[in-house]
């Protein structure tokens, strides 16, 4: 979108479309986890969980996140993402794996 002068209007970005900016927010996590970054990896991650409850693929990631950071935490991590999806065998060996 350009303003009417030609230049790009400040407000406009590329990410407007919602599945663009919670494709864009599960990149950004990606790239923070491999960075060490967890904290800016599990804000990213938690707004795609958050609007997706039932999704396993943003469920899974906040759980990989949580695992790298906070071990502790895992376990329920876990158990969120296999409810998304209880029919995935893998899902389930990782969550019994981390609660054992």
């Amino acid at each position: 979108m350009n303003h009417p002068k030609g230049a790009q209007a400040p407000f406009f970005s590329p990410l407007c479309s919602p599945r663009l900016r919670d494709d864009a927010l599960l990149n950004s996590a990606i790239q923070h986890l491999e960075s060490g970054q967890y904290a800016d990896a599990l804000v990213a991650v938690e707004n795609v969980c958050r609007r997706f409850p039932t999704n396993s693929i943003p469920a899974i990631l906040r759980a990989k996140i949580l695992q790298a950071c906070r071990p502790e935490l895992s376990p329920k991590a876990w158990y969120r993402a296999w409810c998304c999806a209880p029919e995935n065998a893998a899902l389930q060996g990782l969550m019994l794996q981390a609660w054992l």
